[in-house]
């Protein structure tokens, strides 16, 4: 499966679009649309066709997390949720949870609620409830859930 233009929007739309470094509010490194900067990476500013393909190249990763350790189907929504989720909590922190083992046995439901769970961040050393991720985690829970539409 890939992206759709949906999930690359509800990513963009909770990650904002921030031309030169900023530091998010765990305290990483951060560009474009949540990039995270990584070792050997440095920018001074970016465009937002630079910001577009770094966007794409992080997705991709998260698409392969999901390809190697998600063995149930998933539909559109689905899978637009959990590559938003994937996307902004990071495969160690998805495979230390349960959300993705959920799945793989086959509860839906019950990853779709564990997804609200993840709304805190490390602030200052201190895990703090971050409003922004409670919103986000809230419009993938309301993705998950939701029905595809067919044309």
């Amino acid at each position: 499966m890939k992206i759709s233009k949906r999930g690359i929007e509800l990513i963009k739309k909770f990650e904002g679009l921030e031309l030169k470094p900023y530091k998010d509010s765990a305290g990483h490194m951060t560009i474009g649309y949540g990039h995270l900067i990584r070792r050997g990476e440095t920018f001074y500013e970016i465009n937002e066709e630079m910001a577009e393909q770094l966007l794409m190249r992080d997705i991709e990763d998260v698409e392969k997390q999901i390809a190697k350790h998600v063995k149930v189907p998933l539909n559109q929504n689905q899978y637009d949720a959990l590559v938003s989720w994937l996307f902004n909590i990071g495969i160690d922190a998805a495979l230390k949870g349960t959300v993705i083992k959920k799945l793989n046995e086959g509860k839906y439901y019950d990853a779709a609620f564990t997804l609200k769970r993840y709304n805190k961040a490390t602030v200052g050393g201190k895990l703090l409830w971050i409003s922004g991720l409670a919103n986000r985690r809230n419009a993938e829970y309301k993705l998950f859930n939701e029905e595809v539409k067919t044309a």
